[in-house]
């Protein structure tokens, strides 16, 4: 069936054509209707141009936007003028800021459910219903204003070389003499200059500035995708450049250089026997307006007993933080009393009780000529000797405990890992809204 306005072809049980928004079967485009938060249909790029589609807030017809639009919107079917929140914000923000470039966000869905799968696996006191009780209730998208550092920083540094030196002298042994020649090692005070040209990144926002360190700090600025091309969601937060320049780089980027300085001067005298490495003040040059970026970030939000958690994701879903997890308390304890049971079953061996008392037979008879010495020594023996026995019999018992505190321990571990085998292997996402992402293995 096709659209008897425009002629493009119309999808089984459509309204409205997709195209210019006449209703199917003839006659005008729908008219307009209370205004209505703005929808995304789409935000995957086609072809090579990205477009993404809105729906106009006025008839509620198809928007193509192309990637470089800067709000707001005219609809060209009602002519009304859409303001989508998140490209006019973000476009205003890139302007003032002068941004033009970024970590475009490309994270599927599937991974980030994947990376809540992923806390869970890593904490080994996580409730076991977690799967069943926990529900997915976000999926936050930001763009963090930022700063790329061009960096070529040097550095002296001081610090002691051992040199081998060999002192000979003639000893007086009564009715001859010797040379003796003893070895010392004198230190000598080096320099030398440590550089390093890097390329790092840093926070223009101070809350976020922790999780763009771990996330983005030595990314490669090949990555940068240009503002055009930028994914801009119409639900997308942009946090505010509230972090100058200077105090970015002082606190993120110049710890950093000064502690690759530090590894270059340690690589560049490793084969030599050296102490007392000093440093000296780095000198690091740096442009004065650095360069400014966007960098994307996902925060998935889930609830688990009535309280909320956070994992965040970097712009490609390949890193990952999560501030927290459930933890089952009971579960947490009983774990720690397990490992403590084991670790205090006593570990100590009858070697030193053997060896013990063969020495003191060896002795015995080599003392025997002297009773007062070999005495004392044969009692040793027959003392060590009675003990041996008794050790070797509390050995093998505690062995024994220890086998079986091993095993209980290794069940009570396994109860997690079972369930977490389980939920893989059947597949069902975790409720909230990643639920559709039920049998993608990928999501897992």
């Amino acid at each position: 069936m096709f659209c008897q306005s425009c002629g493009s072809k119309l999808n089984d049980g459509a309204a409205f054509c997709a195209g210019c928004g006449a209703r199917a079967g003839g006659g005008a485009p729908q008219a307009p209707q209370a205004p209505q938060a703005p929808q995304t249909v789409s935000t995957a790029p086609q072809s090579t141009i990205m477009v993404r589609d809105f729906r106009c807030n006025g008839c509620g017809s198809p928007l193509k936007i192309p990637a470089n639009s800067r709000a707001p919107v005219t609809c060209p079917h009602c002519k009304k003028q859409c303001i989508i929140e998140g490209l006019y914000k973000n476009a205003e923000m890139a302007a003032k800021e002068n941004i033009n470039s970024g970590m475009s966000l490309t994270a599927e869905a599937s991974t980030l459910h994947r990376a809540i799968v992923n806390s869970f696996c890593n904490s080994q006191y996580i409730p076991l219903d977690v799967f069943e009780k926990s529900e997915v209730i976000a999926e936050e998208r930001y763009y963090i204003p930022g700063f790329c550092f061009d960096c070529n920083a040097t550095t002296s540094f001081n610090y002691e070389v051992g040199v081998e030196k060999q002192q000979t002298y003639n000893r007086n042994r009564g009715d001859y003499s010797e040379d003796v020649t003893k070895y010392h090692t004198e230190w000598q005070p080096q320099s030398s200059t440590a550089s390093v040209t890097h390329t790092l990144f840093s926070s223009a926002n101070r809350e976020f500035g922790s999780y763009v360190n771990r996330f983005y700090r030595d990314h490669d600025p090949i990555d940068l995708s240009d503002y055009d091309y930028l994914e801009f969601p119409s639900d997308l937060m942009t946090a505010d450049s509230n972090l100058p320049a200077s105090s970015s780089f002082a606190e993120y980027v110049k710890p950093v250089i000064d502690d690759m300085l530090y590894d270059q001067a340690a690589n560049s005298i490793q084969r030599l026997n050296y102490r007392n490495l000093m440093m000296g003040g780095s000198n690091i040059q740096k442009s004065d307006n650095p360069k400014r970026v966007f960098f994307g970030m996902y925060r998935v939000a889930y609830t688990y007993n009535g309280e909320e958690y956070s994992t965040w994701a970097n712009n490609d879903g390949s890193l990952i933080i999560y501030d927290d997890t459930p933890v089952d308390e009971a579960r947490q304890a009983e774990m720690l009393r397990k490992q403590q049971n084991l670790a205090a079953i006593s570990t100590k061996g009858i070697t030193g009780f053997v060896i013990g008392c063969l020495a003191c037979l060896i002795i015995g008879f080599i003392a025997l000529p002297n009773w007062f010495l070999s005495v004392p020594l044969w009692l040793g023996a027959i003392v060590l000797g009675y003990f041996v026995p008794k050790r070797h019999s509390e050995k093998k018992a505690n062995d024994l405990l220890r086998e079986e505190a091993q095993r209980d321990l290794s069940a009570f571990s396994a109860q997690l890992s079972g369930i977490v085998q389980q939920f893989k292997a059947n597949q069902k996402a975790l409720p909230g809204i990643y639920q559709n992402l039920s049998g993608n293995p990928d999501a897992f």
